[in-house]
Formats: C-alpha cells, sequence, structure tokens
C-alpha cells in the first residue's frame, strides 16, 4: 500500500469540531485538506471569499469502504464474542471486563459517526466546508474509480455546468480486511 507520512490538520480552521474527529474517517479529512490546497494552487494562493464558487464542483473516486465503516461493525460483533466467552466457561465478570477491552479498542459510536462513515460524505464535506455550490459526487468503479471521476469531471467542464471542478481519488483504507480480498481473489 501507499502510505503517508502523519498530516497536520486544524479542524477549526475548517470549522469542525476537534471533538467529533474520532467519528470522521481519515479519506473525509485528507481529502479536505487537499482540496484546499488544490483550490489554493489553482488561484496561486489568492482562493478568497469573493470568488463566485455557484459552479464549483467535486467528483471523486472512491472505491470500497472507509476505514472507520470497519471499527464501528466490528464493535456490533459483542454479541458473539460474549457468546464465545460464556461457552468457553468464563464467569461473567471475566467476560464484561474482557469484552470492554476489545470494545474499548475500536471507535465509539456517536452522533457523528453515520456520516463520518459515509464515502459520499467525502465530496459533500469538502463542497459544505469550502462553499462550492456545484455537483458533488463521489464514483465507485472498482480500480477505475478515479478514472471515472475525471471523465465525470470533464464532463461538467464541456456541458457547462461546471466551470471548476476537484477531481481525483480517495482511498485510505489499508487494512486486513482488503489484504485478504486482494490476496484471495
Amino acid at each position: 500500500g501507499g502510505c503517508i507520512p502523519p498530516v497536520k490538520y486544524d479542524p477549526m480552521a475548517f470549522g469542525i469540531p476537534p471533538n467529533t474527529l474520532n467519528n470522521i474517517d481519515s479519506s473525509q479529512v485528507l481529502a479536505l485538506i487537499v482540496a484546499k490546497q488544490v483550490l489554493n494552487d489553482a488561484y496561486h494562493g489568492q482562493f478568497s471569499d469573493d470568488i463566485d464558487r455557484s459552479k464549483m464542483s467535486v467528483v471523486l473516486g472512491v472505491a470500497s469502504a472507509t476505514e472507520l465503516l470497519h471499527d464501528l461493525v466490528s464493535r456490533l460483533q459483542k454479541p458473539i464474542w460474549v457468546k464465545a466467552m460464556r461457552e468457553e466457561g468464563l464467569a461473567e465478570s471475566q467476560v464484561d471486563k474482557i469484552s470492554q477491552r476489545i470494545a474499548d479498542s475500536y471507535v465509539p459510536w456517536g452522533e457523528n459517526a453515520f456520516p463520518g462513515l459515509l464515502s459520499n460524505v467525502i465530496s459533500g464535506r469538502i463542497a459544505n466546508r469550502l462553499d462550492l455550490h456545484g455537483s458533488n459526487c463521489v464514483v465507485d468503479a472498482a480500480c477505475a474509480s478515479t478514472l471515472s471521476a475525471v471523465q465525470i469531471a470533464v464532463n461538467e467542464l464541456h456541458s457547462g455546468h461546471s466551470n471548476l471542478v476537484i477531481a481525483g481519488g480517495v482511498d485510505t483504507l489499508n487494512d486486513i480486511l482488503m489484504y485478504m480480498c486482494f490476496s484471495k481473489t
């Protein structure tokens, strides 16, 4: 997999409360940072509030799921852990203690968890936080997701529906499930 170094992120610069970061997938955060950099580059550092954003769009290729989805799904497996431990004869106090240790290994559910795990919110968060009013969507075409996003972006520009489109691909999921899926394919 491609690995990137740690990225500094100031959630308040994007109007995102820091206490919600655990419930926002890193794809959303990284895409937001890069989108802002893209706009600053496109406008030679002059991207400001007085620029017309009515036809600025975001189209991103996003294959598979997000990292946060796996954490939140894993938390829901608690009944399976409990059943197995009880069947092994562990005392209820041990079952509770071990179950809590496992659950604490995962991101907790919160009110921001659902939007934080959705891949379509990657483009939506960019459009919302950067005040872009054109189209925003993600496309999943597996390994061709980024190319599909670029094709849609070109069509947006050609049709005149957009006068600027941030297009590319976003995928931070590099976990054991993806490794196993591709290894067994």
